[in-house]
């Protein structure tokens, strides 16, 4: 195709990697959070003369593409969420784009070693010195959400790029 290097990615409409837990009180019926996962491609159009970025489904990547990644959640239980945790790991094949982990009311942290192990800034060492991961090194992400209110919903997102 071209003498383009092609990867072909294929994306779930239900994330079975995405993993979900809060923390409910004993005495309230338990929430119940739902997750879906869409995966979209930024798309460079031009448009009387001015190019903007446009985002389609994650059909078919080269190396280089942005592809978003949005969980969307529903808690359509009757009680409040608290701390829930919703963590995915960044695809295979693809780099983690720094600064770019997002959700609102959400404190977002990062692992390094496969989901063992989460900090908001991961660190490694380097030459017998304690250095910062750079993003691209980065394995997994966690968002955990103070409250999820009966019957609400939102998302949280990142983006990451094909290698």
């Amino acid at each position: 195709m071209n003498g383009k290097f092609v990867k072909r990615f294929f994306i779930m409409a239900v994330s079975a990697f995405a993993v979900a837990a809060f923390a409910a009180s004993a005495m309230a019926q338990a929430p119940k959070l739902t997750l879906k996962m869409k995966a979209e491609q930024e798309v460079r159009i031009v448009k009387n003369g001015k190019e903007t970025i446009e985002l389609a489904p994650a059909k078919m990547t080269t190396k280089g593409d942005v592809i978003l990644y949005t969980i969307a959640y529903t808690n359509s239980g009757d009680s409040e969420a608290t701390d829930a945790v919703i963590a995915d790991p960044v695809p295979y094949g693809m780099a983690y784009v720094g600064g770019s982990a997002k959700g609102a009311g959400a404190a977002v942290s990062f692992s390094i070693d496969n989901g063992k192990t989460f900090s908001r800034t991961p660190k490694r060492v380097s030459g017998g010195v304690k250095k910062a991961a750079p993003p691209q090194t980065y394995t997994n992400i966690k968002w955990t959400i103070k409250k999820i209110l009966p019957k609400a919903s939102g998302s949280v997102s990142f983006k990451a790029r094909v290698k």
